[in-house]
């Protein structure tokens, strides 16, 4: 049996033998102290499990991240797709606008072109046929057509008498570029009266307020500067809405309709 003097002699024997060893390690270590291997592995192994997890986790954070990245810019350039289709879009209902805009203009002018026409149709008719209209209305003869601004032998006393007017501050130029416009003013006499008889006359295709309007400030005007003659306003047209017709007829304006320009 060996002996045990010094330390030394413990240490050798507790290396030479492992019974020896585990039987001093019982007598000294607590349980808990000897747990503790067991305790550093098992928690060892939970750290290098909790390790791959997290970077499982991590790996998944960064492709969903990847994803994300991805599903970010082809949102970006589904959004440019989607500015670059609304700025053709626009600059094709710009150049929509445009046409429109020009087909309303050669339209605007088609319908004033045929308006025109209309009204040259009607006033050529007025010369032809209305004068006859209106005298056999009026129960008037020996019709003249008074020229304003024009020399003639059937105009000349009249001018006189509106330059005169025109002089005198009876009208203003406004005034009187009025009596110019006016389609025709007749001169005429009743049959026995000596009392001079004029009619004022606008040819309308369709008749309006302006037109009614018009042709009575006419009418006024001539009164002023011929106080004793008959004036009676009158409109030549082809249509005429039932309101604007009872208004000219309450405003005594003579109304003589044409029923076809190219007869």
């Amino acid at each position: 049996m060996t002996m045990i003097n010094t330390p030394d002699d413990l240490l050798a024997l507790l290396r030479e033998n492992q019974e020896f060893r585990n039987a001093v390690r019982h007598v000294v270590l607590t349980d808990e102290l000897l747990a503790l291997p067991a305790a550093h592995a098992a928690l060892v192994a939970e750290i290098r499990e909790y390790i791959r997890t997290t970077d499982r986790r991590l790996q998944a954070l960064e492709e969903g991240q990847q994803r994300l990245e991805e599903r970010i810019i082809r949102l970006e350039e589904g959004q440019q797709r989607l500015e670059e289709g609304l700025q053709m879009l626009q600059r094709g209902q710009e150049r929509l606008e445009e046409e429109f805009l020009l087909l309303k203009e050669g339209q605007q002018r088609h319908t004033d072109d045929i308006g025109e026409l209309k009204g040259i149709g009607l006033e050529t008719k007025l010369y032809n046929r209305g004068v006859a209209l209106i005298a056999s209305r009026l129960g008037v003869r020996g019709i003249r057509r008074m020229r304003v601004a024009e020399i003639d032998d059937n105009s000349t006393e009249f001018n006189d008498a509106i330059y005169k007017a025109l002089d005198s501050g009876t009208f203003t130029e406004e005034e009187y570029e009025r009596i110019l416009d006016t389609d025709m003013i007749i001169h005429s006499r009743r049959p026995g009266s000596s009392t001079p008889v004029y009619a004022v006359i606008e040819a309308s295709y369709s008749i309006s307020r302006e037109d009614i309007s018009k042709v009575k400030l006419t009418t006024t005007l001539l009164g002023r500067i011929l106080p004793d003659a008959e004036m009676h306003p009158a409109l030549y047209y082809m249509n005429v809405e039932p309101y604007i017709k009872e208004e000219a007829e309450d405003r005594q304006v003579l109304l003589i309709q044409t029923k076809n320009l190219l007869a």
